[in-house]
């Protein structure tokens, strides 16, 4: 098992967080990623979730996808702490695997698995309302 420094730097474990903000007609979304030990961590999870609640429900389509990108930074912030305690646990080891999923492909078909399932749930939420306002306005 041969893992460089540059591999340690490469493959250590990330925090993507996404702020979403609402405008009218609009939304915006900015990706953010973070290394670093949880703990530290925390009052930017904090932060991006207070941005999101505050700023995130300023349009029609953020009504429905501020509460999915809410929730997938805590699931990722959960997720996250968990593949922390595994790179410290066995750094190397670590490096060593997430390097083999990276070289297999399986972590960009995740990704893509990932994109589709949110798009699914946002399309249906949006069809679901439109369908909730077409009998409001039609009773």
């Amino acid at each position: 098992m041969s893992v460089t420094q540059q591999d340690m730097q490469t493959f250590a474990p990330k925090l993507l967080l996404v702020r979403h903000t609402g405008a009218l007609l609009m939304w915006f979304q900015q990706s953010y990623y973070f290394q670093g030990e949880p703990e530290k961590l925390q009052p930017q999870v904090n932060a991006v979730t207070l941005k999101n609640l505050l700023f995130g429900w300023w349009s029609i389509v953020s009504l429905f996808v501020n509460p999915f990108v809410t929730i997938s930074n805590l699931v990722r912030f959960s997720n996250y702490k968990k593949e922390y305690q595994r790179y410290i646990t066995s750094p190397e080891q670590y490096v060593f695997e997430a390097k083999e999923r990276h070289e297999s492909g399986a972590d960009a078909r995740k990704r893509r698995s990932d994109r589709i399932t949110m798009t699914v749930c946002i399309v249906l939420l949006i069809v679901a309302f439109l369908v909730t306002i077409g009998i409001i306005l039609d009773s």
